[in-house]
């Protein structure tokens, strides 16, 4: 019978110790933090024509040539300033129309909005 006892005991003390309490819910508050925003530009070719070139030069490879009015997304700026036809701007990265590549900032005028952009861009098709 001492046995019969000494299990019970011995079960009791494993279940005893084997039970877990659950896990209490940590409810951290934070601070709030900045919203990070994209800022899209986008340009508007103002000369009649516009070579779209591989890389921010002169003398770098044209993908294709865009046209007066055209909307274009700046994607970046070159970090330095270059001469081109004795005029100094900064090259853009541009997007347009499923094309990536580089104009010269002289020949677009730069807007902060797609809307304004297609204001411009109508204004300059009349």
């Amino acid at each position: 019978m001492k046995k019969y006892y000494i299990v019970i005991i011995i079960i009791f003390i494993i279940s005893l110790f084997s039970c877990k309490k659950e896990d209490e819910i940590v409810i951290i508050d934070l601070p709030p933090t900045q919203v990070l925003e994209q800022n899209t530009s986008y340009a508007v070719i103002v000369s009649s024509h516009l070579r779209l070139r591989t890389e921010p030069s002169v003398k770098a490879k044209a993908v294709t040539t865009l046209w007066k009015g055209y909307i274009l997304e700046i994607v970046s700026k070159s970090s330095k300033m270059d001469n081109v036809e004795g005029v100094d701007n900064y090259w853009y990265q541009i997007t347009y129309g499923g094309l990536k590549g580089w104009v010269f900032g002289a020949y677009i005028k730069l807007l902060s909005s797609h809307e304004k952009a297609k204001e411009e861009s109508e204004k300059l098709k009349t």
